[in-house]
């Protein structure tokens, strides 16, 4: 009766996460967790674990990712954000550049 009770519980809680169905399906449900265990293990890695109890922030770090690599495109520098060595070469010039012009009373150039 006890294991009945959880097992009641368990559905109670899949079904009210929309999650009802991975427990009809157990290859779905093995694969969900697999999935979670790797997205939790990358975030560990990366030093972004808090972002596993807030989701909307993540998301708004992925969105303004997006956001970047599509300015990027716009502007001629597709691939860029796979390369943080190139991307911080092109911003060092830039500065220098900009500082250059600031230099000889250019810098509205640059606004």
């Amino acid at each position: 009766q006890r294991l009945e009770a959880e097992r009641a519980e368990i559905r109670r809680i899949f079904e009210e996460g929309g999650m009802g169905s991975l427990l009809s399906d157990p290859e779905a449900l093995k694969a969900f967790i697999e999935r979670t265990k790797q997205l939790e293990e990358v975030l560990k890695a990366l030093g972004l674990e808090h972002l596993l109890k807030n989701p909307d922030e993540l998301g708004r770090m992925l969105q303004s990712l997006l956001a970047a690599k599509e300015v990027l495109e716009r502007c001629g520098f597709a691939g860029l954000l796979d390369d943080p060595a190139m991307l911080e070469a092109i911003l060092t010039r830039y500065k220098g550049l900009k500082e250059a012009f600031e230099r000889h009373g250019m810098a509205g150039l640059f606004e």
